[in-house]
């Protein structure tokens, strides 16, 4: 960067760091491309940044994390490289090896920022639900013009429609949207609890497209209600 872009970027970040109070600071390892480094992190409600050192007014964030309703935190994600209270941030629109590895200090450290970073991955997802809500009714509102004009299916003498009156029920197949599924082990609980409701006959849990489809005769709502207890956002 040319001297004027460099001034110019910091004295933005300066603002945003004045205007944003930090919900958490404090000294982190992170994984780079070979070493783990001490870097110096500050948890906004937005992203995670991190510095070189705790002069974050001075200079411009090492890098930074904006949390999405993609944002997946992985607890223990990298305790298998003999890094014990570990943690990773991982953006699951993109590739795996790109998630950011994280080591405190004790496991208590790693609980206080982990809870931390979830209440603000529970916001940006409610935020993400709220709009994806509205969205989803305007498309219902004119699918549902759209029914109301066509006319009428021919029904038979006994109240049903010819092609219905004798062909035999045939599992329903229903896709729900969610939020929430950050691991392995979410994805096995979700799919005990969905195969142990009455009337469902196959459950597919595709987590990297945080999708559930499921086979069966059962209502929506009891799907959903499912979903919801174990600490999901169905959309």
């Amino acid at each position: 960067l040319g001297t004027h872009q460099l001034v110019t970027k910091l004295a933005v970040h300066r603002m945003a760091f004045e205007r944003a109070q930090p919900l958490k600071t404090g000294f982190l390892l992170k994984k780079g491309q070979v070493f783990w480094n001490r870097r110096y992190f500050v948890l906004y409600e937005d992203r995670l940044c991190y510095f070189v050192n705790e002069r974050v007014t001075s200079k411009a964030p090492k890098g930074e994390l904006r949390f999405n309703e993609h944002t997946a935190l992985l607890p223990g994600a990298v305790q298998e490289l003999g890094k014990p209270h570990s943690f990773s941030l991982w953006n699951r629109n993109q590739p795996r090896e790109q998630q950011i590895p994280i080591q405190a200090n004790s496991d208590a450290e790693m609980n206080e920022w982990m809870q931390a970073i979830r209440q603000c991955l529970a916001t940006r997802q409610q935020e993400a639900v709220s709009t994806q809500r509205h969205s989803r009714g305007m498309r219902r509102s004119v699918h549902l013009d759209h029914t109301l004009s066509l006319p009428p299916s021919p029904v038979s003498s006994y109240g049903a429609s010819p092609s219905t009156a004798s062909s035999p029920a045939t599992p329903e197949r229903r896709r729900l949207n969610v939020l929430g599924l950050m691991c392995a082990h979410c994805a096995d609980e979700v799919h005990d609890t969905l195969s142990h409701i009455e009337g469902v006959d196959q459950v597919h849990v595709q987590s990297h497209e945080d999708e559930i489809i499921v086979h069966g005769h059962v209502e929506e709502s009891r799907l959903r209600d499912a979903l919801e207890s174990v600490g999901l956002v169905v959309l």
